[in-house]
């Protein structure tokens, strides 16, 4: 009898300390996905929110949905039977794209089967709070961000290597090695990212990038307009800063002063 006693003693306290692990973790769960909501709403789905690894005239293309139009579109601006410069530059460029992930992210409206969210450092590196910042967080195409992996930055490619593949926009990777070469277009992003994440997180930079190489980037390309709205509209969600981007210049004190501490 006290046998049975003991053990209905223990069911129950079994019962309720299951109950309130569950308790405590639906808050969580909620948490997780509502985030991942808002990094979906404000990341991906804001056509105004820059593209990493990828190139202006690749997301012109993907905004205006033309594509196929863009030799006949920019050249019809000049005279007949010659293109203007900007006609002769565009067409030059969204012919090295794939003019297929152009026309199907457009139309798709970034549907998740061409467009998803990419950590510069990379998550696995990260916990849950440093993951979900969404200043390391930047919308690319799919294809890019798979090649992209969790691979350390490179600044040099040798094209002469079977080991080097060619991908989109101009940007490189070595799988044997485990290194990826961003296009120019992207470099100063990586870099104030990286950056940010060492000031807030204390994430090591050299896990992901030579230290020469990451300044090299920050000081040689500057934020561009899209990298400001990034900042701006992260800010506002966050009430956090990246000083990389807002402060940028090349002779703040403060930010030599944290590149020097490197």
């Amino acid at each position: 009898m006290l046998l049975i006693i003991l053990l209905l003693l223990f069911q129950m306290s079994y019962v309720r300390t299951f109950s309130k692990i569950q308790h405590n973790m639906r808050p969580s769960m909620h948490t997780s996905i509502q985030y991942s909501n808002i990094i979906k709403d404000t990341i991906l789905n804001d056509p105004k929110m820059p593209m990493i690894y990828t190139n202006k005239y690749l997301k012109k293309c993907i905004i205006n949905g033309i594509a196929d139009d863009a030799r006949s579109a920019e050249g019809s601006k000049g005279s007949k039977g010659s293109k203007g410069a900007e006609g002769a530059e565009g067409a030059l460029t969204c012919s090295s794209i794939s003019k297929n992930i152009a026309r199907g992210v457009a139309k798709s409206n970034y549907n998740r089967q061409f467009v998803s969210a990419e950590h510069i450092y990379p998550q696995c590196l990260l916990d849950g709070k440093q993951s979900n910042d969404m200043h390391n967080i930047i919308k690319t195409l799919n294809t890019l961000n798979a090649n992209r992996s969790n691979y350390k930055f490179h600044e040099d490619y040798d094209i002469k290597s079977k080991n080097w593949v060619e991908l989109e926009c101009n940007n490189y990777v070595n799988h044997k090695d485990k290194v990826f070469v961003p296009n120019n277009d992207s470099r100063g992003f990586i870099s104030r990212a990286i950056l940010y994440m060492y000031k807030e997180y204390n994430c090591n930079p050299q896990k992901i990038i030579d230290i020469e190489i990451l300044k090299k980037w920050y000081y040689n390309f500057s934020p561009t307009i899209d990298e400001r709205y990034h900042n701006d509209i992260i800010k506002r969600l966050q009430n956090k800063n990246n000083i990389f981007i807002s402060n940028y210049n090349k002779k703040n004190k403060g930010i030599k002063k944290i590149l020097d501490s490197l």
